[in-house]
Formats: C-alpha cells, structure tokens, sequence
C-alpha cells in the first residue's frame, strides 16, 4: 500500500504533466497541427509535434511581440527582444555576404557573450547549420570537431584565435572565418586572414532577415558530446525537432515574464543555449549569461543580475554548498533552481541554507527527447518521473531490473530515428538498438515509478565477483570530514577485472591520511567496495560544465603518489 506522500506525489506528477498536455493541446489548436500531430505520434510511437517551431521564427516572434523589453544581459549591458532580434538579422546578413550560404555549417567559437547568440540565431533564420565548438579544444580534439561538422565558415572570438591559428592549415574546409576582437585587448594582434565581425554591425548592413530560409529536416545544428567517455560526437539537431516545443512547455509550466533565468555555464552546451536561453525566450523572459563559474562570486552575480532562476549541472551544487555560510545566502531573488542528479541530502541542506525551490531532471544532449524530471512531484533526490516517453532499467546480462535494482536507463524515442550522431552511422547503431536509445546512465526505480540516478557505465566496475557503483562509494567518503571533492573509478586489477580506486582532493587548511579514511570507511562499505588505491590531488580534472574528467583519471592510472592499501601493510577485510 502506497503512502501519503507518495500519494501526493503521483497526484503532483499527473496534474503536471495535464499542465504540459494543455499547452501542446492548445499550441497545436492554434497552429492548425493537432491531427497531425497525433498521427505522427501514433506512427512513431513516440512524441513527434508537426512542425515544430523553428529556433529563427520564435526570435522572431518574440520580438514583434516584446519589441524594448530586456531580452539579454550581459556585463552592464542590456539588449532588448527587438536588438536581438536585429542584431541576428545583420550577422545572417553579413555571413551570406562573404559566400557563406545554408545548408553551409557555421562553426561557433565563443565564450559566452551576446555576439554568441547573434551568430547561432543567424544560422537559424537562413537555414545555415550551427556548429558550437568547446572553447577549450586545441590540437587533435579541434581538428576533429571542425573537420567531423564539415563546416565550412568560423565564428571565433580573440581567446580562440591562438589555437585555431594553430591548426587553420590542417582545415581545408573552413573557407569563411569571422574573428570577434570587441573585448579584445588593445595589443591583441591577430595574424592570418579574417573578417572583422564589428562589419557586420555596420550601418550599411540591413537589419532584415534575409530572403533565405530554413528546410524543415535539414540539419539545423550540431551540439557535441563532452568527449568525455571518447572523441566528440556531433549530435544532430534538425529544422522542426520536438524537443524545441518540449522547452516550450517546460517555459510555459515553470516561468513567467517576469523572471530572469541565469547562466555561467557556456553557450556551447546544450543546457545554457536551450534549457536557459530558448526558455526564457519562451515565457518572455530575461536571460542572464556569465562568462565563467566562481563559487565565491555566484551569489554576487545572482544578485547583480536580479536573477531568479539557474540551472545547475556537474557538481556545481557541491561547489557552492562548500563555501562557508555568509549573510548573501538569502539576499538574492533566486526561486528555482533546475539541477541534475542530485542527492537527498544535498537537495535539503540547499533548500534549507538558501531558501530555494530546486527541481531535479534529467537529459542529455544525445538522448533526444527523453526527458525526466521532478518538478517537486517526487522525493528530493529522485529524478522524478518520464516526460512523455518510455523507459526501462536493464541489468548487465540484458534482463529487466526490479523496483530497487540499478541498471542502465535506456529511453523508447520511436520508429523515426530519434538519436543521430553526424557522419556516425556505426555510434548511431550503437546507441539506438529498436528505438530504444541506451543512455549510458545507471540508474534506480523506485516502486512508484520514480527514477534515481547512481552514474554512467564509467561509474561502475566489478571486482571479486561483485558490482560496485561508484556514486555509493563516493557518497560515504564525502562523509569523511576532512574531503572536499572525491572521484571513484576502476584501475586495472592483477587478478582481472577492477581495483577500486580513489583521488581525493582535502578541504582547506586540512589533510586527508588514507590510513584514517580507510579506517573510517570500515564500517560503512562492504569489503569489496573499500579503495585498494587513494590518490591526494589538489583539484579534479573537469569539463566547462564541472563533470568530472574520469576517463582522464583512468588513464593515468596508478601514478606514483598513489597510496596502495596492499604495499603500504595495512590489513583490512577488503584486501583479504
């Protein structure tokens, strides 16, 4: 028999998802698609919306409708719906008037700034494809993603300009490259050819949106994999996806006019160019963007911006949470945060401290339009429950997991192919099997319904027979008092299969002794769970998005500052 709470929670979860029912009911009903809407999902088996807004016309839209009202800011400044709307205007004006033409790849190379934004939307209106390349790629890994997007015009800022410059003569497709100097230092001086984008705002330049226009199905843009499990894989994103209407009822349910959603995280991901931009343009909104995450400094910017909405992803919650309690922690507007994978304790101890309403989702670039998401329908800490779609929990030997059980999360996209990775045809395979697209993520149901997440394939190992899940063991060091950040993952073993391995990084001012964090973990892991090896390391290797680089530390494997349990002569259980 279910509990009051779990009661309300799937009473929570149903009115929800009537909520978001309504606005696609009445989205379609307007736009004169809902029959065929209906047929297409019927077909695919699968959400699938007729003509899907396109990322162009919504700017569009939203400035006729919003004309002066504070779009963007950035800095000190502010750009209404109608300057971006512009400003998009003239750079799509200025691409096709250096020979670039859609369906042409426009490859974007930027920290965040409002220019970003003007580039990516003049690939939208003109039926271009955008290409948002990391910022922090050199060598090999930026050959690759410009030579894999087959792009063939550059969008780059002066941070950018020294490791393009590096490998411009191993591109032969990039024909176009518009370099961005406005923050530039007054000494910066490029070498190479370029056009100067601050033409491109030049008062010849028309503020119209040109004749050309987007191919419903034709490739609109790429978002890369973080390449952490591997190179960067581009995933397609094409002219009337669903997953653009799906923000739209995300926008609709959660926010209003008067908010002002705020982002550190970079323009390049997903999340802050869709889940903080497309949104707020959605509910006529604000956007705030930063240009790099400091848990000093968030709160000051929180407040500066009149912030009340952030997304947050990799450990960032952690990050904060460390910083030592201050009179800002309840200064600021901040009403919701959307985060990931967050757990329990961590969700009560924010809401608590800061007074916030947080909300817990899943998705990924790669994972089309799969969504979960607890929007306070389900326990702190879970997932939460499918946004119109199936999902499943398989074990390792491909059987189905029980309530309680962990397995990966394999998500039901349809018939249509819901996942596509660009000129990958063998990772497309790989990843969608029947229509089911495997996530690579481990996670837990619950009995009702409600999803938790415990890691990626890389969070988990066996060793002596038995399966370990990284997040259970980081979870019980991080009780240890005196560590700050950990990072658990498998080493090769000289009996085969996995050693469990630990680094470690100690809080300030104080020192982590593997002897006494093994001691301490005796009674709170099993003995095949417990570290063999600990690593102390001054900070974690991480992504732009704060994920955690364990493939890099899997690689480097047992270096020579690593503690080993077995040599250092220490008996415990786990070694027997």
């Amino acid at each position: 028999m279910r509990s009051g709470d779990e009661i309300r929670d799937t009473l929570k979860y149903y009115g929800f998802l009537g909520s978001m029912a309504g606005y696609m009911v009445k989205t379609q009903l307007r736009k004169g698609t809902l029959l065929e809407t209906i047929r297409l999902t019927v077909k695919n088996r699968a959400l699938t919306v007729a003509k899907a807004f396109l990322l162009g016309d919504i700017q569009e839209e939203k400035a006729r409708k919003n004309g002066d009202r504070t779009y963007l800011r950035y800095k000190d400044m502010k750009f209404s719906y109608r300057e971006m709307d512009e400003n998009s205007n003239r750079v799509a004006n200025g691409l096709i008037s250096v020979g670039v033409r859609p369906p042409q790849g426009v490859a974007i190379m930027m920290r965040n700034c409002p220019r970003f934004l003007d580039a990516f939307y003049a690939t939208q209106k003109t039926g271009m494809y955008a290409v948002p390349v990391n910022v922090s790629l050199k060598g090999d890994q930026l050959v690759h993603t410009l030579e894999n997007s087959e792009a063939s015009a550059m969008v780059i800022d002066h941070k950018s300009w020294e490791a393009f410059q590096a490998v411009r003569d191993r591109l032969p497709r990039i024909e176009q490259v518009v370099l961005d100097m406005s923050e530039a230092p007054d000494d910066f001086e490029p070498g190479g050819d370029f056009m100067d984008m601050d033409s491109f705002y030049g008062p010849e330049v028309p503020t119209t949106r040109p004749a050309e226009r987007p191919v419903r199905g034709e490739v609109a843009v790429l978002m890369y994999t973080s390449g952490t499990t591997g190179l960067p894989k581009g995933t397609v994103w094409k002219y009337g996806d669903t997953r653009i209407e799906m923000i739209g009822m995300l926008a609709h349910y959660a926010f209003t006019e008067d908010d002002n959603l705020f982002t550190c995280a970079p323009l390049f991901h997903a999340n802050a160019l869709f889940i903080s931009g497309l949104t707020a343009m959605y509910a006529d909104a604000q956007f705030s963007i930063s240009q790099k995450f400091s848990a000093r400094g968030l709160l000051d910017e929180l407040i500066e911006y009149e912030a009340t909405s952030f997304n947050a992803m990799g450990s960032l919650m952690e990050i904060v949470m460390m910083q030592p309690p201050s009179e800002k922690d309840r200064q600021h507007r901040v009403r919701l945060v959307m985060a990931a994978a967050l757990t329990p304790e961590t969700w009560k101890k924010f809401e608590d401290r800061y007074g916030i309403k947080l909300w817990n989702a899943y998705g990924a670039v790669d994972s089309g339009n799969g969504i979960i998401i607890n929007a306070g329908t389900a326990p702190p800490g879970s997932l939460g429950r499918p946004m119109g779609v199936k999902c499943r929990v398989v074990k390792e030997d491909g059987g189905i997991a029980a309530p309680g059980e962990q397995g990966e999360l394999q998500m039901y996209l349809g018939k249509s192919r819901p996942v596509e990775y660009f000129r990958n045809d063998e990772a497309t395979e790989e990843k969608v099997v029947d229509g089911w697209v495997r996530t690579g993520d481990i996670v837990m149901k619950d009995r009702c319904g409600n999803y938790y997440f415990m890691g990626r394939d890389i969070e988990r190992m066996r060793r002596r027979g038995e399966n370990i899940t990284c997040f259970d063991v980081e979870k019980e060091i991080m009780a240890f008092e005196a560590v700050e950040e950990v990072a658990v993952y498998g080493v090769p073993s000289e009996l085969g299969e996995d050693e469990v391995m630990a680094a470690v990084v100690p809080r300030e001012g104080m020192s982590v002794e593997p002897v006494e964090l093994v001691e301490f973990l005796g009674d709170r892991l099993a003995a095949f769970q417990m570290p063999r090896f600990v690593r102390l390391m001054d900070e974690l290797p991480k992504t732009e998005i704060w994920k955690v680089k364990k493939k890099e530390l899997q690689q480097e494997g047992v270096t020579g500052d690593t503690w080993d349990m077995t040599k250092d002569g220490v008996r415990h259980d786990s070694s027997q």
